[in-house]
């Protein structure tokens, strides 16, 4: 819904993962990720990730291009800014050089 600010951020969307625990991940070209977690207590909220000008922990370009997940459960984004992996659990994004 247009002006939500708990939807979908874009309709720009490059990429999609259903990660191992159910988290639905999505990648946008210029807006981030939006994350949607199926056990959040408002059904159907997004959680936005983006850069953060400054702030190294977090998405290192809103241009996510990729999402993979490992064997351990980490994430790894493709950006236009370069590789970011994200833990299980953290909000912290590492840029991978």
């Amino acid at each position: 819904m247009p002006g939500d600010p708990d939807a979908l951020n874009s309709d720009f969307v490059t990429s999609i993962l259903r990660a191992r625990n159910g988290d639905l991940w999505i990648g946008t070209w210029g807006n981030g990720l939006n994350l949607l977690r199926p056990q959040d207590e408002i059904p159907g909220r997004f959680d936005h990730y983006v850069n953060q000008a400054g702030d190294p922990s977090s998405l290192a370009n809103d241009y996510v291009s990729s999402i993979i997940e490992d064997r351990q459960g980490n994430l790894w984004f493709g950006t236009r800014g370069g590789i970011v992996m994200h833990r299980p659990g953290s909000q912290v994004f590492e840029y991978v050089s």
